[in-house]
């Protein structure tokens, strides 16, 4: 259901607030509507041929090909109603659920290809209104699936001349059109970004975040499975692999959202790997499965426990400094007082050597006489 409000007199912020859009029901036969005074109303497909229900309209159709079809208004209430009934397009939700265009913007795609009997029907209490459509697929039309809304409306305008809102309410039924032709089914994965603050480390283990957004590029809408894989270097695993289901996505559609894990440990680096699997199931039938992944590396440093080291470290380098300064203040002071006492033996110790030295001059000059005096040198011998 969408509920669209329009205003009537002057905008207030408070006001403002009040303005909501509801995305329609995604798997019920049929969709209602309900405001505060009990007035209900709801639209669905036309039983099938064999009279069992239909959730959503689902049409096989080749380019230029024209079908038909029909739709249910009922009327749920007390009151007779009078509803604007249209088509439009279909699109996601930036967190995937399926949804109308607002009635301001006009359709571009399979909205414009679905026209009705009746723009506007009046149903009576506890009755319904059967409206025929058809479906006229223009001969250019793409292979693939093409998703689309039948709307019925109920516009309520607000006090006249008053400041107060009008309120337009939409319930709507899906229609898929799927265009023969070659069928390619593809998902574009992005991580746009990876929380992870392991500041409380140990104290508590940090969260990892892993926001993403899935594109369907293909031709099919498809759903999934969506997986995460936290790792650090070497491939170590460090937290569990979270998961999430991916909705339906509608060709060219893009959702967005998160998956989250309490028990990613820091160790250095966190590799943040996120996996998508198609559904091989598909509105009408099975394709095959399409498989990406991608991946982000965030640094996963652990800052109290760094800190803790590097004050414990930088601690002991001081006491071993301390240490050291007071042991060679303890060896220098003996050092000092017994150097003048050694150095006395040493000076007594040189007319010794100046004795040493003058000896060989003595020899030396006694040798030299013995040579020039011969009457003494044969007293010798």
């Amino acid at each position: 259901m969408s509920i669209a409000l329009r205003w009537s007199g002057p905008i207030s912020i408070a006001a403002a607030l009040l303005m909501a859009s509801v995305s329609i029901a995604p798997a019920e036969a049929v969709v209602r509507a309900e405001d505060e005074a009990g007035i209900r109303w709801a639209v669905a497909p036309a039983p099938a041929a064999d009279g069992g229900a239909r959730q959503v309209l689902l049409i096989d159709a080749q380019p230029g090909e024209t079908l038909s079809d029909t739709v249910d208004v009922s009327n749920l209430g007390a009151s007779a109603l009078t509803l604007d009934v249209y088509a439009t397009d279909a699109l996601n939700t930036e967190s995937g659920d399926f949804t109308l265009l607002p009635a301001s913007e006009p359709p571009q795609d399979a909205g414009t290809w679905i026209s009705l009997d009746a723009g506007r029907v009046e149903v009576a209490p506890a009755t319904a209104v059967r409206i025929p459509i058809t479906i006229s697929v223009p001969d250019d039309a793409t292979p693939g699936d093409h998703a689309a809304g039948i709307v019925a409306s109920r516009f309520v305008a607000g006090p006249a001349g008053g400041s107060g809102l009008a309120v337009d309410q939409r319930v709507g039924t899906r229609v898929f059109v799927r265009v023969a032709g070659a069928l390619a089914p593809g998902f574009e994965l992005t991580i746009s970004g990876v929380d992870y603050n392991p500041w409380l480390f140990p104290v508590a283990n940090p969260a990892a975040r892993v926001d993403y957004e899935i594109r369907n590029t293909g031709n099919v809408a498809l759903g999934g499975d969506l997986g995460g894989r936290l790792t650090g270097p070497f491939g170590l695993p460090l937290g569990g692999g979270p998961s999430a289901p991916v909705p339906l996505v509608l060709p060219g559609q893009s959702v967005h959202g998160t998956l989250s894990s309490s028990d990613a440990l820091p160790i250095g680096l966190l590799d943040a790997a996120v996996t998508l699997t198609s559904d091989t199931e598909t509105p009408f039938g099975t394709v095959d499965a399409v498989i990406v992944e991608t991946s982000q590396r965030v640094p996963a440093v652990p800052w109290v426990v760094v800190v803790i080291l590097l004050a414990g470290v930088a601690a002991l380098v001081v006491r071993g400094v301390r240490r050291r300064r007071r042991r060679r203040s303890t060896a220098g002071a003996p050092a000092d007082a017994a150097a003048p006492a050694a150095a006395a033996p040493a000076d007594a110790a040189d007319p010794v050597g100046e004795v040493a030295e003058a000896a060989p001059d003595s020899v030396d000059r006694t040798g030299g006489d013995l040579l020039d005096d011969p009457a003494a040198a044969d007293r010798v011998h």
